[in-house]
């Protein structure tokens, strides 16, 4: 047993894996109750959490002599998801490029932008091609910060589009303005601050 200090980059999925750990397994020991309580969602750890990690008892199957038998490991691959979108216009039908760890996969969003697709738990980075405008963008995984920091909020903003400049916890003049833009987009008081109902929509809107 051991407390493990979550990482800049670290995931609960990534973790767990790691550690022999179904995600939601890991999440639920009772040990971890005083986290869940900070945190609310397993997406949001923080570099500096402590997570705590018991043993993992082995599992015995039984099984034929002389037999085939199938064993598949429970939560891998993990799936990410995504919504593109040009403004506040998803990108539909749109043919995109995603690699990850070095393997690519063509694959085309849904009528509202949308692609999903399995990766490995541990993964860190991956690009992301857009046929139509030959643009590259690169994805940070489980690099977001929690929803409920200036630093999240930047970071949900930059990648809504709203150019709020270094996720630095800073909410300087740039991060005022994207604030603003984005309060303007979603029908809120257009105060510029990251208060609690812009933070909530920015959860909302970005999906996590």
């Amino acid at each position: 047993m051991s407390l493990y200090r979550v990482k800049q980059g670290d995931c609960l999925s990534s973790i767990a894996i790691q550690h022999g750990w179904l995600p939601a397994s890991l999440w639920n020991l009772p040990e971890n109750s005083s986290l869940k309580d900070a945190r609310k969602s397993p997406n949001a750890l923080c570099p500096g959490d402590r997570l705590f990690i018991a043993d993992v008892r082995p599992l015995k199957e039984t099984g034929g002599t002389e037999a085939k038998h199938r064993f598949r490991r429970k939560g891998v691959p993990v799936k990410l998801k995504l919504q593109l979108q040009r403004g506040v216009e998803a990108l539909a039908n749109e043919a995109v490029t995603l690699e990850v760890d070095g393997v690519s996969q063509e694959l085309t969003t849904d009528g509202q932008g949308n692609v999903e697709v399995p990766i490995p738990p541990a993964a860190t980075k991956a690009s992301l091609l857009l046929a139509s405008m030959g643009k590259i963008m690169t994805l940070n995984l489980g690099q977001l910060n929690a929803d409920d920091d200036v630093a999240g909020g930047q970071a949900r903003l930059n990648n809504l589009g709203f150019d709020a400049g270094a996720e630095d916890g800073a909410a300087g003049e740039k991060t005022r303005r994207a604030v603003t833009r984005f309060q303007k987009s979603q029908a809120l008081q257009e105060t510029g601050e990251l208060d609690e109902a812009t933070l909530a929509k920015l959860k909302d809107v970005h999906g996590s």
